[in-house]
């Protein structure tokens, strides 16, 4: 037994394990028929013959609330095991979106602090070699020859260690996989080759970082990363390294440069006050990295957005097979094989997802998804359960405590 769902005082007394019967649903009110037209609403009570069309009309208005009594016992028991799941994953840290969203805002606030950096020493340069102090040019030299040696030599000692699986690389399928499977091809088939090209998007990234690329360091080029399709702990890894090699050699040529401007008593250009600006940003980010785990963290970030997308390719799946299966309503040759096909297909797709789920939540024990109620899980209900294995997945990212 999984644990109590959140109850209410009517509908919801049942515990995850008996979320509701499938007899629910086909059941009726007790009785026999004779029982129901001797009842007090009906027109033998006063004495006369009961009028037919009347006694049909009773008994169809109560199969009708028989009816709407089943598909509520079925939305109950769905609702409540979704509930209960959901706050299942949230005990076991399941990463928000708000949280996903901000580490995403600050990569992009460091590739800013990154670009401005460069900007603000051009014209921190610009200014400061009109100054009659040639140890302020030699240092503007040296710190260039800072920035661009370090660079220089990793590419010539990198150890070309990847940053993902061998299967990142893998080819994207073609646009017709999804919607439009290729000539002589059936639904099924072109179905299985976007899921076959799916299932191997997800590859384990390197904990240790991969080589850095020359779009991590090159001014300009670096805005590839805003436009890249995912990021990975060695992309972030390599920005927050490039701002640190950027703080320690460009930057420390423009706090020496605005040291001298008031020094020297002369006036604070836009330029200089340019370089004050970039310089309070970049060693903000420098002391972050070093003295925080937020790189770990926008790694985890940029992680957890290409399992929430692999997992809405699964969907989009899942969205297909319904659409197909509606198409085939209108069509007569064929139709009815085909629709046949589909809805075993799309059963044993529920039933695989339900078991997925009691043995995700429930451990070993957890295969009997009658026992827990999910063999009644609906069309509809697919794209909540799959968001709910979709969070699970995601939180497994997150190590407690990681630096």
């Amino acid at each position: 037994m999984l644990g109590s769902p959140p109850t209410s005082p009517t509908s919801r007394k049942s515990r995850f394990s008996k979320f509701g019967s499938a007899d629910d649903l086909g059941s009726t009110t007790t009785g026999t028929p004779d029982d129901r037209r001797s009842s007090p609403g009906s027109a033998r009570c006063f004495g006369r013959a009961a009028d037919p069309a009347d006694v049909e009309a009773e008994l169809d208005e109560e199969k009708g609330r028989a009816f709407e009594r089943g598909l509520d016992s079925v939305d109950t028991a769905m609702h409540a095991a979704k509930v209960f799941l959901r706050g299942v994953n949230q005990n076991i840290g399941g990463t928000s979106c708000a949280g996903t969203r901000l580490a995403s805002f600050m990569f992009l606030a460091v590739i800013f602090g990154i670009e401005f950096d460069m900007f603000g020493f051009v014209f921190g340069a610009y200014q400061y070699w009109e100054y009659d102090n040639t140890l302020l040019k030699a240092l503007m030299v040296f710190s260039v020859a800072g920035f661009a040696v370090p660079l220089i030599m990793l590419q010539l000692l990198a150890d070309g260690m990847p940053s993902v699986g061998s299967g990142a690389g893998s080819s994207a399928p073609p646009r017709t996989a999804i919607g439009r499977p290729t000539a002589g091809a059936g639904g099924a088939r072109g179905g299985n080759v976007f899921l076959t090209w799916l299932r191997n998007q997800p590859q384990p990234t390197n904990p240790f970082g991969g080589a850095m690329e020359f779009y991590h360091f090159v001014p300009i080029m670096r805005y590839y990363l805003l436009v890249k399709p995912s990021l990975d702990l060695t992309d972030v890894d390599a920005i927050f390294k490039v701002n640190t090699l950027s703080s320690f050699s460009l930057g420390i040529f423009q706090v020496m440069g605005i040291i001298a401007t008031k020094m020297e008593g002369r006036p604070f250009t836009i330029y200089v006050w340019i370089n004050v600006v970039s310089q309070a940003i970049n060693w903000s980010l420098t002391v972050l990295y070093f003295s925080t785990s937020i790189a770990s963290w926008m790694g985890r970030a940029g992680k957890a957005k290409s399992l929430s997308r692999f997992y809405d390719g699964l969907a989009d799946h899942w969205s297909r097979l319904y659409a197909e299966e509606d198409v085939l309503i209108f069509l007569q040759k064929h139709g009815d094989e085909e629709r046949e096909r589909l809805e075993r297909e799309k059963k044993a797709v529920k039933d695989r997802l339900a078991a997925r789920v009691c043995s995700a939540f429930a451990g070993a024990d957890g295969r009997n998804i009658e026992g827990y109620g999910l063999d009644r899980m609906r069309d509809g209900d697919v794209k909540d359960f799959l968001q709910i294995v979709r969070d699970q997945a995601i939180a497994q990212l997150n190590v407690k405590n990681g630096q």
